[in-house]
């Protein structure tokens, strides 16, 4: 009996802290990087994020693909986007909605967009053969998003 017990509450404990994985992210891309980002979850060889401010810290590599060890988090709102200098400084990215969106938040489509930034876009969730999440984006100039959107779905179907 008293292992019973003992039993449940190592279930119980187990539960709660899957619980307790945060819902929003932090992602910290190199300074000036654009194309397509990769982030796969519940990778054996993965990095463990840190955890800052209750959120995930995603530190993507110059290739753009992060492998990590953490389950996948199907939100796709409420993400940080940084460049990251090389004095570690971070600054910020906006993060641009597809068009018909307007009354949420500001949208591919504006007209007073600064043509010489860039943004993050295109943001999805997908699964791989192999049963893994993946939370794919791009970052790059609004003049550029059609073709790097194209190259987004390229590196889906490599990571196959």
């Amino acid at each position: 009996m008293r292992n019973l017990v003992l039993l449940g509450l190592y279930i119980l404990s187990f539960t709660q802290c899957k619980g307790q994985q945060p819902e929003e992210s932090i992602v910290l891309l190199p300074e000036g990087y654009t194309g397509p980002v990769a982030i796969i979850f519940n990778q054996k060889e993965g990095v463990e994020p840190k955890v800052e401010n209750g959120k995930y810290v995603y530190e993507i590599p110059i290739s753009g693909i992060l492998r990590t060890t953490v389950e996948a988090n199907m939100q796709i709102a409420g993400h940080e986007y940084y460049y990251v200098s090389k004095n570690e400084e971070r600054i910020p990215i906006e993060y641009l909605l597809p068009k018909g969106l307007e009354n949420v938040g500001r949208t591919l489509s504006e007209s007073n967009l600064n043509e010489n930034a860039n943004y993050i876009a295109g943001e999805e969730m997908s699964g791989l053969n192999s049963g893994s999440r993946v939370r794919l984006f791009v970052a790059g100039k609004v003049s550029e998003m059609e073709t790097l959107g194209q190259e987004k779905y390229e590196l889906l179907f490599k990571l196959e």
